[in-house]
């Protein structure tokens, strides 16, 4: 294979490369906050609304056996007491529902701050961005200096928001940084080791790729893009909740019962 043969292979190599860089980065960021997001929304709220039915079951559970274990030993009862004790005792299941309730909390919120972007600016901060990843990505570039790295963490925030203004910025900022192509100074052996190297590289860039896709949130992509899998995924959380609810209101008017008589 000839020189320009060799150079055309390295270029499109490095166009494929940066290509994957890009995907990777926007799904890692963009993606992921989204799909994180929209977990939360679809799915997530039901699981924390099971984990509140089964801390109330527990609870109540727990409450109605106390109260019975004082009257048989004929002691006075401190409801207050025991309401302390259970919150000693379940702390850490409290703790789970707070942080859901947080959870969820900061989805509405994210997905109120993304708000949609025009297809025209999503196309623009992709190029912008592609830009910068050639200039400053660190598995593109191998040497960068404190401020590279800082700028390209700065653009890949303002990727993940689609923040058009900032890229645009940045874009300008860096581009003393841009490096020329210096495949016509290499000989035919050096392009051939180029071509490897680069083969090597897409195929690790690939392959992260890939396990990224396998990762929560992404794996749930599909089932919350579809109402019947959504459906199928949620419906036996519903259900378990709805028997969880029932143990409690079982116990509560069983401990009701109790100290009714007392």
């Amino acid at each position: 294979m000839d020189k320009t043969e060799l150079k055309k292979q390295v270029v499109e190599l490095r166009n494929q490369i940066l290509e994957r860089v890009q995907e990777y980065d926007f799904r890692d960021t963009h993606d992921r906050m989204i799909l994180n997001a929209e977990y939360q929304i679809k799915i997530g709220v039901y699981e924390v609304e099971l984990l509140k039915a089964q801390l109330n079951a527990m609870r109540q559970k727990k409450k109605y056996q106390l109260i019975q274990a004082a009257i048989n030993r004929e002691e006075k009862i401190d409801v207050n007491g025991i309401d302390q004790s259970l919150d000693n005792e379940l702390d850490i299941w409290i703790k789970k529902v707070k942080d859901g309730i947080n959870l969820h909390k900061a989805a509405v919120a994210c997905r109120s701050d993304l708000t949609a972007a025009k297809p025209a600016d999503v196309k623009e901060c992709k190029r912008l961005y592609r830009i910068i990843a050639k200039r400053l990505h660190p598995d593109i570039c191998a040497i960068l200096g404190e401020d590279a790295r800082e700028y390209f963490e700065q653009a890949k925030n303002a990727y993940a928001m689609l923040n058009l203004e900032i890229l645009q910025s940045i874009e300008i900022a860096t581009r003393d940084l841009e490096k020329p192509e210096n495949l016509d100074e290499m000989d035919e052996n050096a392009l051939c080791l180029e071509v490897e190297l680069a083969s090597a590289q897409l195929n690790i860039q690939r392959e992260k790729l890939k396990k990224l896709n396998a990762q929560e949130p992404f794996c749930y992509e599909d089932i919350m893009k579809d109402p019947a899998k959504l459906n199928r995924k949620t419906a036996p959380i519903k259900e378990e909740t709805a028997k969880q609810q029932e143990i409690y209101e079982t116990y509560f008017k069983k401990t009701q019962d109790l100290l009714k008589d007392k």
